[in-house]
């Protein structure tokens, strides 16, 4: 072994990009190692990034350092765990030696996997006073640009400018072939992520119509979320048997009924009057 002398450079790399994006780097031992490592040095570049949410510019260029405890020319690996949703980054890895001795940096460029995830479950709410279902759709972490929202209802009835719902979308929502469906919303993930959407206010959301629903009827919702150019399957949210009740009067209705009451008991009155005076001319005759 050649003391104080430059150490060669890591090479030969392998790397699996595990679940969540999780990078497992390995290369094998070095020929010549200019005597004893003190550590491999890891530095981590990100290129580029889809996250919606970018992270701070200061932990896109990452040094890590992993000593080396029991090296030996049989030594085989050392591993770098580096997460990064849905990136490209290069990783630059150099030796060190206990002289503080550094090789060249070589590089490999990983291009990592979405990982998007809902922050919580679907929490659904029906408002009785105009027959529409609220939902309080939750966050999603790791969310995309370029990802889409789908929101899918199933139910008994359509309206006249609902949008179908394309196929793999109504496989994702198990929408069966003699099914009902249609598509209530269709927008960017960050205008519906974490707010409340309310089903069936007959408004526009990115081209389709969220159609009416019918009181005393039950339904399905699903709330799914795609990703253009991607590989990973969307994430899926679901709510069935949820129905819709009956519509209760309205409170301008409600003023209308002490109203009719009064002017029926104000009728009964001036008839019984009427009845009694009759009765009065009668006698006197």
């Amino acid at each position: 072994m050649l003391r104080n002398t430059t150490p060669d450079a890591p090479g030969n790399y392998t790397f699996t990009v595990n679940n969540n994006s999780v990078v497992d780097l390995k290369w094998l031992h070095l020929w010549k190692t200019g005597g004893h490592l003190r550590c491999f040095r890891i530095r981590i570049q990100e290129i580029s990034s889809n996250l919606r949410r970018r992270i701070s510019r200061l932990s896109t260029n990452v040094i890590l350092e992993y000593p080396v405890t029991q090296y030996t020319r049989v030594t085989i690996l050392n591993n770098c765990t580096y997460c990064r949703q849905r990136n490209t980054s290069s990783i630059y890895i150099q030796a060190v030696t206990v002289e503080y001795k550094s090789s060249r940096e070589n590089f490999v460029e990983i291009h990592t996997p979405s990982t998007a995830v809902f922050e919580g479950a679907l929490k659904v709410m029906v408002d009785k006073f105009d027959s529409t279902i609220l939902l309080n759709i939750p966050s999603v972490l790791n969310d995309t640009q370029d990802s889409t929202m789908h929101i899918v209802v199933k139910g008994p009835n359509l309206c006249e400018q609902y949008s179908e719902v394309p196929e793999n979308l109504r496989a994702l929502a198990g929408v069966k072939m003699d099914e009902i469906a249609w598509q209530a919303a269709q927008v960017s993930t960050g205008e519906l992520a974490g707010v409340r959407f309310s089903i069936g206010d007959n408004k526009i959301y990115g081209n389709v119509r969220n159609c009416p629903l019918k009181p005393e009827e039950f339904y399905e919702i699903a709330i799914i979320v795609t990703e253009r150019n991607s590989s990973t399957a969307p994430i899926i949210l679901t709510k069935s048997d949820i129905r819709v009740g009956e519509v209760p009067p309205k409170h301008h209705e409600l003023w209308i009924i002490p109203i009719i009451l009064f002017l029926v008991v104000a009728g009964a009155v001036y008839y019984l009057y009427q009845r009694r005076r009759e009765k009065l001319s009668k006698q006197l005759m």
